[in-house]
């Protein structure tokens, strides 16, 4: 009996190291945005894993932004499997779970993370509104109190979401305390915390971390080809998922698929501007599935650029076609800038992308521009960055030839000096770009830090002349369908945009065009003003405002701002000329008006200038003020000319009595005392037109006057009806052979 109970125990343990040899070990990589489309296919995962009993579940975690609802309802998921299904979870904090993240390593039985580790803050990058009191009280819901350490969670609970804890040190030991009169931000733990708390089970880099749990991976099956260091890298699995997401195709149909191209032959400019924007509102008609822009140019035009990327991103967001841009060889300056407006980018191995940084011509030469203008540029680099979440400090660093970027520890840092470069150790940093160089990428430098998604290695059946110029091709011809998911989109065609209506409007855009419109709506409405009838000179003016008018359109520069002041100013001069005598305070707002409005219609690109902020304005408004010049330069040209109409020609084909005073000006006579104003009944000769004011010959004197109604041309028979100060109201009359 005794052997017999030996034996059964000696069985018992036998089968119980064996089911730990056996036991599965599953690994879940949470890592980038939490959202609900990123969460969703994990969750589908832990439904599975309810099926099984035993065993690990290893959670990879890299994040800083994400849901808080969506990450919560993942670890309650993975709370219930260690309860009900006996699963052991293991979270692997690799560099940082900041954000919703942090919420994940409460439910951990054991907890790994690297050296340079970051846990906390859990209300970061959470934008709605949330019941922070109840929030805390969810998370601490998902501590095992049967761990040691699970007092120090509870407390951790509270000081990562209220920001009135600090985390301190008295005489060596640690302290999590409340300070209700103050106001911290919510706790963060480095490595040293988190070991003095005692939370820390293991401490692993990638490389030990992915010899223990991914043996069986060579090195070019790796996630993160910079040593895995860095997180941002976009895994095949990834993208495909991306995309299935993005680009939607029919089995059946012809699916079509935009091109758009930027080429070393032009830069960028506001014809590109106008061949983007033609070009897309065509694709959306025909309904794309998306839209590959073919990038090789150095740039252009920072103006026209950001019209472009306005264009791009609403293409994406608002009509749902994502762009692709292909580098097909370099993406620098102000291409750089198109490129990550575009949710996917592709490269080949000659492709280049970056060296952004502004400059301004200054007598002849090429200038840096200054800190406050680089800042802006800057700035405008981040956003689109962390627009389809690629890392801000490399777009920056395109712009910035001063930052120092260094990876390490999974991220990408910048330092302040060189000095603080780690070059010795275990975990060296690994130098992006030093002091004095603007970040240029390479194809490998793009993939393995995250910016570009896919990388083409085969492109010898790409053809340039793209079918000679056809608007419609075969897709697969296209190197960027050698990715797996591209690759199964049947019935694929590729269609360029060719419009006449691009030169047209390039041409008429022109600055020296648009000037030339401008004096000749100017000199013609003079013209007709002073002229009876309406005519030729009329016909001039009123064609060149309305190609001023197609030309603004066409550049999308109309604001309904623009048309008021416009609208207002011309009501005011119509006013000024028609009903109300002489020419005063109305005329001139009318004037001014007018004015305002027509070169806020002919200077595209007004509303992305700060005027208050003169460095950003030297960036974007190279174009403006060169615009400018020219319409200002316009404007004084038809003032002189005309000055010179009316002083030269006027007694032979015009005047304009509400400007100038033409005819002859003997004997006029002004103020004068009611006595001496012609009698009621008296008859007299207009000299000017009156419109309805003007000038009249009573007797030998010329006097001010205005008709009692409609307009008198000149030379015409008029009696006085009556005297109002020094003006008299007239009415025509027929004499003898004249009316």
């Amino acid at each position: 009996m005794i052997l017999f109970d030996r034996f059964k125990h000696f069985f018992l343990a036998f089968l119980l190291i064996c089911g730990a040899l056996v036991a599965r070990e599953d690994v879940l990589v949470v890592k980038g945005y939490l959202g609900h489309e990123e969460m969703n296919p994990l969750l589908k995962e832990v439904e599975k894993l309810k099926d099984t009993v035993g065993g690990k579940i290893i959670i990879q975690l890299s994040s800083s932004s994400g849901d808080f609802q969506e990450v919560f309802s993942f670890a309650q998921n993975l709370f219930e499997l260690r309860n009900n299904n006996d699963k052991l979870i293991v979270v692997y904090i690799q560099g940082r779970a900041v954000g919703p993240a942090a919420i994940i390593p409460f439910v951990a039985d054991e907890l790994l993370v690297t050296p340079y580790v970051a846990w906390g803050d859990i209300p970061y990058g959470v934008h709605h509104e949330m019941d922070w009191d109840r929030a805390r009280s969810m998370v601490k819901g998902l501590i095992n109190q049967s761990l040691e350490r699970a007092p120090v969670l509870g407390q951790l609970a509270d000081a990562m979401i209220d920001p009135h804890y600090q985390f301190i040190y008295e005489k060596g030991k640690p302290i999590i305390e409340r300070e209700g009169a103050k106001n911290f931000e919510p706790l963060i733990l480095n490595l040293k915390g988190m070991q003095s708390l005692g939370l820390v089970s293991l401490v692993i880099t990638d490389q030990e971390f992915e010899a223990n749990y991914f043996p069986d991976k060579s090195s070019k099956d790796i996630a993160h080809l910079y040593k895995g260091i860095v997180a941002d890298y976009v895994t095949p699995a990834e993208l495909q998922i991306r995309m299935k997401k993005h680009i939607q195709y029919s089995e059946t149909e012809e699916n079509l698929i935009g091109y758009l191209q930027l080429s070393t032959d032009h830069p960028i400019r506001q014809s590109t501007y106008l061949y983007f924007k033609f070009a897309l509102e065509e694709f959306k008609k025909r309904k794309v599935r998306f839209v590959l822009l073919d990038v090789d140019t150095p740039g252009g035009e920072v103006l026209s650029s950001l019209k472009i990327v306005d264009l791009l991103q609403k293409m994406d967001l608002e009509y749902g076609i994502p762009i692709i841009a292909y580098i097909d060889d370099w993406a620098v300056s102000a291409g750089a800038m198109i490129a990550y407006a575009c949710r996917f980018i592709f490269v080949n191995p000659s492709s280049l992308m970056g060296a952004a940084e502004p400059v301004l011509a200054k007598e002849g030469s090429m200038e840096t521009a200054p800190e406050k203008v680089n800042s802006a540029l800057r700035a405008e680099f981040s956003n689109l960055a962390s627009f389809y979440g690629r890392n801000e400090l490399l777009a920056q660093g395109m712009v910035d030839k001063d930052m120092i970027l260094v990876i390490r520890n999974h991220q990408i840092v910048k330092l302040d000096s060189e000095t603080e470069i780690r070059s010795g150790g275990s975990n060296p940093d690994i130098l992006i770009s030093g002091r004095g160089k603007l970040l240029t990428l390479n194809a490998k430098q793009l993939i393995d830090l995250g910016v570009a998604d896919y990388k083409v290695d085969h492109f010898e059946t790409y053809s340039e002349k793209l079918e000679e110029q056809a608007q419609t091709w075969p897709a697969k011809k296209m190197p960027i369908f050698q990715q797996p998911y591209l690759k199964e989109i049947p019935h694929a065609v590729m269609i360029s945009y060719q419009d006449w209506r691009i030169t047209f409007f390039t041409v008429l855009s022109h600055p020296v065009i648009m000037s030339l419109l401008f004096i000749g709506l100017v000199i013609g409405f003079y013209i007709e003003i002073n002229t009876p009838g309406f005519g030729v000179p009329g016909s001039i003016g009123l064609a060149c405002l309305a190609l001023i008018l197609l030309a603004s359109f066409s550049v999308e520069a109309i604001h309904w701002i623009e048309l008021i002041i416009l609208g207002v100013g011309l009501i005011l001069l119509m006013v000024e000329l028609f009903v109300i005598p002489g020419f005063g305070v109305v005329g001139i707002l009318g004037i001014i008006l007018t004015i305002i409005g027509l070169f806020a219609l002919m200077l595209p690109g007004i509303d992305k200038l700060n005027f208050f902020h003169w460095d950003s304005f030297q960036l974007i408004g190279a174009v403006f003020l060169e615009r400018l010049a020219w319409l200002s330069a316009a404007l004084i040209f038809s003032i002189v000319l005309i000055i010179l109409l009316a002083r030269f020609y006027s007694h032979r084909f015009f005047r304009f009595s509400k400007f100038v005073l033409h005819g002859e000006q003997e004997g006029f006579v002004a103020g004068i005392p009611r006595e001496l104003m012609p009698e009621e009944g008296e008859l007299g000769e207009t000299v000017t037109p009156l419109r309805p004011s003007g000038k009249v010959h009573i007797g030998e004197q010329l006097y001010d006057a205005m008709a009692q109604t409609g307009y008198l041309e000149k030379n015409a028979a008029i009696e006085v009806v009556r005297v109002e100060g020094s003006r008299l109201i007239v009415r025509p009359v027929e004499l003898k052979g004249k009316k």
